[in-house]
């Protein structure tokens, strides 16, 4: 399951409730990504894409006045804790998470299909015993939104 998040300062205190409120916020996103897409169909005129996803948290601000800034990013759960993590900042928290979406893995046509029955029946065993969520979850932080 991917998550999608908005992330912003710990100190934030804009109201998103629904995806149509991304459209009072400078929201920064990466460039080409379905979520900017997401964006683009929500009519969200303050988007601001971005070439590499680990540049936005530096770029966020409370200041709605400071120029080259954002409000809010938005990125996967996942992706979001991950980038957070590796550039140590602490600041910076998911504030909501809005949509999942579900994950696939694609498998060039020559691979056996007893290979791939044996992945699934991996990944079935792994939702059973709890295992995938433990491991999902310690990627997503906890994926706990203030």
């Amino acid at each position: 399951m991917n998550k999608w998040a908005a992330f912003a300062k710990k100190e934030f205190s804009g109201a998103l409730a629904k995806p149509e409120d991304f459209k009072n916020y400078r929201v920064g996103v990466l460039q080409g990504d379905a979520k900017e897409r997401y964006l683009k169909d929500l009519a969200v005129t303050f988007r601001v894409p971005m070439a590499d996803d680990a540049s936005i948290p530096e770029k966020l601000t409370l200041n709605g006045r400071e120029p080259e800034k954002v409000d809010i990013w938005i990125t996967g759960l996942a992706t979001g804790m991950h980038i957070l993590s590796k550039k140590n900042i602490k600041d910076v928290v998911p504030v909501w998470i809005f949509e999942k979406t579900d994950n696939y893995l694609a498998c060039n046509s020559s691979v056996p299909a007893a290979q791939i029955a044996r992945l699934q029946t991996a990944l079935d065993t792994m939702k059973k015993d709890g295992s995938y969520e433990r491991i999902v979850g310690s990627y997503e932080g906890g994926g706990k939104t203030r």
